[in-house]
């Protein structure tokens, strides 16, 4: 189960996150930014970032947000709030936090 959380495209940018669920049970959020803008914030032309949850610590995350919002029951569940809430330029970010707050294991990986 794949979904886009958020794209853009402008001159100096282009931005793409995507959140997925694999055939493990796995969950990730990866983006990739490009362009002119990138290249001088960050010194290359692309910016790539990933946070990654093992299905049983995501099964945990499923459980805690299910205990605050009672419609989050399932993956597909989830799919669909984090597309609702986290559908934005800093949904990335905010999920980190949301994650870190409840306190569920995750790898993070950021290049450059």
């Amino acid at each position: 189960m794949r979904i886009d959380l958020f794209n853009e495209s402008r001159e100096e940018i282009k931005i793409s996150v995507t959140a997925q669920i694999d055939d493990n049970g796995d969950f990730s959020i990866s983006g990739y930014d490009s362009g002119k803008l990138v290249t001088e914030l960050k010194g290359d032309s692309s910016y790539e970032y990933n946070v990654s949850i093992k299905k049983t610590d995501k099964d945990v995350l499923i459980q805690k947000l299910g205990a605050e919002f009672p419609f989050i029951k399932n993956d597909e569940d989830f799919m669909n709030w984090l597309k609702t809430n986290y559908s934005h330029n800093q949904g990335f970010s905010e999920f980190l936090n949301l994650v870190d707050r409840l306190e569920i294991k995750r790898d993070l990986f950021f290049w450059p």
